[in-house]
């Protein structure tokens, strides 16, 4: 049997430690079955999702949807060279 050393954060470690609780589980038992669940999916458990992009980056990413939807009045190319043409007028 092994032993695992986590550092968190006090307030998480509480907050995870009674909802745990709450289901049974201590966060060993939590911490065992997380393991398991890895080792059965051959991935994490769960999807890993960033955080919400700031109003500017979901501005440009709308931006490029827009373009790639063919709903935008931004130019396109079908080489460098038409790029450079334009970037050069």
């Amino acid at each position: 049997m092994s032993t695992i050393s986590v550092r968190i954060d006090d307030n998480t470690k509480s907050n995870v430690e009674k909802l745990f609780s709450s289901m049974g589980l201590t966060v060993s038992a939590a911490t065992n079955l997380f393991y398991h669940q890895v080792l059965n999916y051959g991935k994490l458990p769960f999807e890993v999702i960033a955080s919400v992009p700031n109003p500017k980056l979901q501005e440009a990413i709308r931006e490029a949807y827009d373009i790639a939807d063919g709903e935008s009045d931004s130019p396109s190319f079908t080489n460098v060279s038409e790029l450079m043409l334009d970037l050069n007028s």
